[in-house]
């Protein structure tokens, strides 16, 4: 599968640079190949771009904020920022749980509102799954209408012992643990419907698989 697309949504997003987010939306030049024919592997890798939208939109997990080490890198960066914490949006997201990085790009950061709403004027009242996009790795990222699917993380108890000191209350990644079937899906927000394999966004951490 190849996708092409300007990074441009066609839904209504919010006025940028906002409060929280100086930056301005640019076009941008998304060419990405994505295999048919993906397939389960046998350790989890991290990804810093997680899929695509039908609509072209970048869907990315992490954010830039970072409590020391190097916030460019995905794994030295242990007290990583999250950009919804316990509801609230930060980092300037707008309705679509999107924002602009200092590039221009526009991208999500959990559920897209916008594009939810104009695929469920088309869908079937009686799928409560729709598809919003792909994977890297090919398979299908979802939502579920009811939000009947839930997460397997959960917010740590106590307080931090390092970094930056104070109780657990979902400012960082970290914040959270993943618990084995506490929910409904997998460590990578996912779960197999019959034969197939697919990724859910969330309405609670991690919101987009990580």
């Amino acid at each position: 599968i190849e996708i092409r697309s300007n990074g441009i949504p066609v839904h209504a997003i919010g006025k940028f640079p906002r409060k929280g987010n100086p930056n301005t939306i640019s076009e941008q030049s998304h060419n990405l190949k994505i295999t048919k024919f993906p397939k389960k592997e046998s350790q989890i890798t991290s990804s810093r771009f997680f899929g695509i939208a039908i609509n072209g939109i970048m869907f990315v997990p992490g954010t830039a904020g970072c409590w020391g080490g190097n916030r460019g890198s995905l794994n030295s960066c242990q007290w990583r920022e999250e950009a919804i914490v316990n509801g609230k949006l930060k980092l300037g997201l707008d309705n679509n749980y999107g924002h602009v990085q200092r590039t221009g790009m526009y991208h999500y950061h959990g559920l897209p509102n916008g594009l939810i709403e104009r695929l469920k004027a088309s869908s079937s009242k009686k799928n409560d799954l729709i598809q919003v996009g792909f994977a890297g790795d090919g398979f299908g990222i979802f939502i579920s209408k009811t939000n009947r699917y839930k997460p397997s993380y959960q917010l740590r108890k106590g307080t931090r012992s390092n970094g930056p000191l104070g109780k657990f209350d979902g400012t960082y990644t970290n914040d959270f643990k993943f618990v084995p079937k506490s929910g409904d899906l997998d460590k990578c927000n996912g779960l197999n419907i019959e034969q197939d394999y697919i990724y859910l966004i969330t309405n609670s951490f991690p919101y987009i698989s990580r």
